[in-house]
């Protein structure tokens, strides 16, 4: 089990405390304990029973699933009839029932796509599917995305932003047609905050990277919009083609996960936080080989002997913290992806190999973490719910956030640990233990206690409890689209 602060005010639990155990104020680190693997509890929290709402059922895949304030949105998709979903928000409330109580808050909300332009007309995003998301500013923030016969949609690559306060749409053009990255189906995309800024509350930059083209071509390039001049701007492209799906932004660089081989992954690393738009602020994209970041690639195995995630897509890879400094990325399910054959083989060169592939899952069920570099000591709090601090249960909440994310025992655990000649787990991989209920008939009887092997559903990190993944619906082993809600806990 990883590290997990326990106790009110600044103190730790203490299992092992050793003579040079590093002191942050009255809080006790625990040097010898191991960062992996993580325990997983996955909870269902909705099922969808509106297969008769057509185009507004919840029982749909490729949509988007974007958290703000602890509300998870739901927008788009494709639905269990194979229509596009409509333009309205889902919203479930994911906050805990004495806050939802205290605000009159409703479980579920469906929003109508309202224009926040008083004018109305067509200032609302189109009905869509496979389309990029993300959080921005408070803001949902949509790019791009197919129609119901599969083509980008061209929207002079520009973003949408649902406003979840006024629940009304805008729409945030870029100033210039030239040097964008033009329609895109099934893309990533992200926010970044500036290198000024500690959340991405104030963010500063968007980033776009893959999707299919309106030709029909997959690609790997990597793009930077710049909110303040409304510019988008190249970045370099990764050294291989990686799924979007395999794509996560933490701290100021974009990690993807590629697959070349069966018994092994890549792990490509760039640092995007100060790429965000060229050193001279113009519009045009970076020129100077000297200003661009450089791509950095790690290895790791993918086979018995040295057990790794095995190669897949359509699943998600989703940045959590479990207090204190110490940081995953979480790759959550997915379909199984085939590596290409080794260099002089073929994929039906073998009778048993052949067999082998019949036998083989074309989906996976198991959740994996990577260990990130832990936190500095440097106060970078996550966001909070400014509402949530106004009553007794919030100022608490507040109060733990605040020290789980300004206090990083993990960065000092993790620097003595390498000068004592011991390994600190970063960039290591571990697959989770699933957590048994205490009282699984009772969890029984709200349905099951794992969603089992799934892919195309919707995922972001909780944002008020950053050790929590909620996801939504997507396809199931059979091929059928589902329509449940589960939140994932870890520690």
């Amino acid at each position: 089990m990883a590290e997990v602060a326990a106790g009110a005010g600044i103190a730790l639990a203490a299992e092992q405390v050793i003579s040079t155990t590093a002191q942050v104020g009255t809080a006790g680190y625990i040097l010898t304990k191991p960062t992996q693997p993580l325990k997983a509890k996955f909870t269902r929290i909705a099922t969808a029973d509106d297969e008769d709402m057509n185009r507004r059922s919840l029982t749909r895949s490729h949509h988007s699933v974007t958290v703000i304030d602890n509300k998870a949105h739901i927008f788009g998709g494709t639905t269990s009839s194979g229509e596009i979903a409509s333009n309205d928000i889902h919203i479930i409330n994911l906050r805990s029932e004495k806050e939802k109580n205290y605000h009159h808050e409703p479980e579920y909300q469906l929003i109508p796509a309202l224009s926040s332009n008083p004018s109305g007309g067509s200032d609302v995003p189109a009905a869509r599917t496979q389309h990029a998301a993300c959080a921005f500013n408070s803001h949902v923030a949509i790019y791009g995305g197919a129609d119901a016969s599969g083509s980008p949609l061209e929207e002079n690559s520009s973003i949408w932003l649902y406003d979840p306060t006024n629940k009304t749409w805008s729409q945030l053009s870029s100033s210039t047609s030239e040097t964008v990255p033009g329609p895109r189906a099934g893309a990533r995309l992200f926010a970044s905050s500036s290198s000024s800024s500690t959340t991405v509350e104030d963010a500063k930059a968007l980033f776009l990277y893959g999707g299919t083209t309106q030709e029909g071509r997959v690609s790997s390039d990597l793009w930077s919009f710049d909110v303040p001049t409304s510019t988008w701007h190249a970045l370099p492209n990764p050294p291989v083609l990686a799924s979007p799906t395999n794509a996560a932004l933490v701290d100021g660089h974009l990690y993807l996960i590629s697959s070349d081989d069966a018994i092994s992954s890549s792990l490509h690393i760039l640092p995007v936080s100060a790429a965000s738009s060229p050193a001279d602020g113009t519009n045009d994209t970076l020129k100077d080989d000297t200003d661009l970041p450089k791509w950095t690639t790690l290895t790791f195995p993918t086979n018995p002997l040295a057990p790794g995630p095995r190669a897949r897509r359509d699943g998600a890879l989703v940045p959590i913290t479990t207090g204190y400094g110490r940081n995953y990325l979480v790759y959550l399910l997915g379909a199984r992806e085939t590596p290409p054959p080794p260099t002089g083989t073929t994929p039906s060169s073998s009778s048993s190999a052949k067999r082998h592939e019949d036998q083989t899952p074309t989906q996976w069920s198991d959740t994996w973490t990577l260990q990130l570099p832990s936190s500095s000591l440097i106060q970078n709090p996550f966001p909070t719910s400014s509402s949530s601090s106004s009553h007794e249960t919030g100022t608490t909440a507040a109060a733990a956030t605040a020290l789980t994310t300004t206090i990083k025992p993990a960065h000092i655990k993790d620097t003595l640990r390498t000068s004592v000649g011991a390994s600190s787990g970063t960039w290591s991989w571990a697959e989770v233990e699933l957590v048994v209920p205490s009282d699984p008939e009772e969890e029984v009887k709200e349905g099951k206690l794992h969603p089992g092997p799934r892919s195309s559903f919707g995922a972001d990190v909780l944002s008020l409890e950053r050790n929590k993944v909620v996801f939504w619906g997507g396809v199931d082993a059979k091929g059928e689209v589902v329509g449940d809600g589960w939140v994932v806990g870890f520690e």
